[in-house]
């Protein structure tokens, strides 16, 4: 199958289950331990239980800034042997269709478990500035960020994004 297509459908599956809540049915994708960083932080989770912890105080925060969905739409993704499949994606992170921050690129990589594609790590070019998650929709000069210098979305990620 088409690198993109796998990798698109979880992308799509990912979504759906992280705007619901659906934790279990999201980690029954996922390959343990799991690494997700962003340009400032490193998160890494064992169990489904730390996952969870970590996904669902992002979550919170982005609710509670105004988030009804989020779309991932593939850039490029490509075989690294049989059981892998590394990839790039735009992340849009919406309040009724309108951007609540840039959108930014993610890279994430895929490996085949068990015959199921599991996500193992995930790297979001993105600064988290206040527990977990960017700021929207935030000038430099707001009171949240004083003392912080990266404050939202960067606008180039700090590894090559080319297939």
């Amino acid at each position: 199958m088409d690198a993109k297509v796998v990798y698109q459908a979880h992308l799509d599956r990912f979504s759906r289950a992280q705007v619901s809540g659906d934790w279990q049915h999201l980690f029954d994708y996922f390959l343990f331990p799991y690494r997700y960083e962003t340009y400032d932080r490193t998160y890494a989770a064992d169990t489904v239980e730390e996952a969870v912890k970590v996904f669902l105080q992002n979550l919170n925060m982005l609710k509670s800034n105004g988030m009804t969905d989020i779309v991932r739409l593939v850039q490029f993704a490509g075989y690294v042997g049989e059981d892998q499949i590394d990839g790039a994606h735009e992340v849009h992170i919406l309040h009724n269709a309108t951007h609540l921050m840039p959108p930014f690129i993610s890279r994430m990589t895929l490996r085949r478990d068990g015959g199921v594609w599991k996500e193992q790590k995930t790297q979001a070019n993105i600064a988290m500035v206040r527990g977990l998650g960017a700021l929207p929709n935030l000038a430099p000069s707001d009171d949240a960020l004083k003392g912080c210098r990266n404050w939202t979305a960067i606008s180039t990620p700090p590894w090559p994004m080319t297939p």
